[in-house]
């Protein structure tokens, strides 16, 4: 019988067990609920456990690794100057942008990999690249994360105050004789449709919303 408070094991979480699994794990988890619950039976009218929960239902995926194979290699171009060992990149099309939410969802990513490919997190990188200026997303990291934020070379904007290194990269603005490929003012022809078109609802629920994960 399910407990007050306590939402049940799913069948799609249950499906969805990898194949190392085992069944010492099958029956500790539930066990270790059931504990929890238990020691929180007085305060379960206002609290909910949420045994296991799967927060996607497609496979994460990130937009792009790059990996430097030797470790000594100088890199001097201008978007990659930043780069470590393993670098994760999210790109955003000309109508989208990163929200505080993708902010927090790639910094995930990131976490994720250096877990599961046991990558020591000061050898990797975030890069974040769009085709506008990260405003509402500057502010927030400013504000309240309590990094700073400096525009180091022409369209790429340097985050330091985390573990990570971080670089925005706004490709409007990157010099079109150094980045021929990805932007400058002689944009290609994939990238040529303004930020302003087609931003759609995302952006409207962004507005007036800097200090929250949206």
């Amino acid at each position: 019988m399910d407990k007050p408070g306590v939402l049940p094991y799913s069948s799609a979480v249950k499906e969805n067990r990898s194949v190392g699994d085992t069944a010492s794990r099958i029956a500790w988890h539930p066990a270790f609920v059931e504990a929890l619950s238990m020691e929180l039976t007085e305060y379960m009218d206002v609290l909910e456990i949420q045994p296991e929960l799967q927060l996607t239902s497609e496979p994460l995926r990130i937009d792009c690794v790059v990996i430097r194979k030797a470790g000594n290699a100088v890199i001097k171009k201008n978007i990659a100057a930043i780069f470590r060992g393993t670098n994760i990149l999210e790109y955003k099309s000309p109508g989208d942008y990163v929200s505080v939410g993708g902010f927090y969802k790639v910094y995930a990513y990131a976490c994720l990999y250096a877990s599961l490919r046991e990558t020591p997190v000061t050898d990797m990188t975030i890069s974040l690249v769009e085709s506008r200026y990260p405003q509402k997303l500057i502010e927030h990291l400013e504000r309240v994360r309590g990094y700073a934020v400096e525009e180091i070379r022409p369209g790429i904007y340097n985050v330091r105050g985390d573990i990570f290194p971080i670089q925005l990269v706004d490709i409007r603005r990157l010099p079109g004789d150094e980045n021929l490929w990805l932007g400058g003012s002689k944009q290609p022809a994939w990238n040529t449709r303004r930020p302003e078109d087609n931003r759609g609802g995302e952006s409207q629920r962004q507005r007036g919303q800097t200090g929250s994960v949206s």
